[in-house]
C-alpha cells in the first residue's frame, strides 16, 4: 500500500499567507479590486498576475500604464 500523505497535513498549510506585492498594487493608478484607470472594467489576468508587465502598452488600457505610486 501506498504511504499517502494526509491533505492539507503539509507544513505550508499551517503558516500564514503573506501579502505579495504585485505591478498593480505598487501602480499609481491602481484602483483595487482589480480595477484601475487603464482597466476600469477588470484587469487582465496576464498584467494582474504579473505574466505581462504594463511599462509598454496593452490592448485596452485606454492609453494609460505603469507609474509607481508616489512615495
Amino acid at each position: 500500500m501506498a504511504n499517502k500523505e494526509v491533505p492539507y497535513s503539509a507544513e505550508r498549510w499551517r503558516e500564514p499567507p503573506g501579502a505579495v506585492d504585485t505591478q498593480c498594487s505598487l501602480c499609481r493608478h491602481h484602483a483595487g479590486w482589480g480595477k484601475c484607470k487603464a482597466f476600469p472594467d477588470g484587469i487582465p489576468y496576464e498584467i494582474r498576475v504579473d505574466k505581462v508587465p504594463h511599462k509598454e502598452p496593452y490592448p485596452g488600457d485606454n492609453g494609460i500604464q505603469f507609474e509607481p505610486k508616489d512615495e
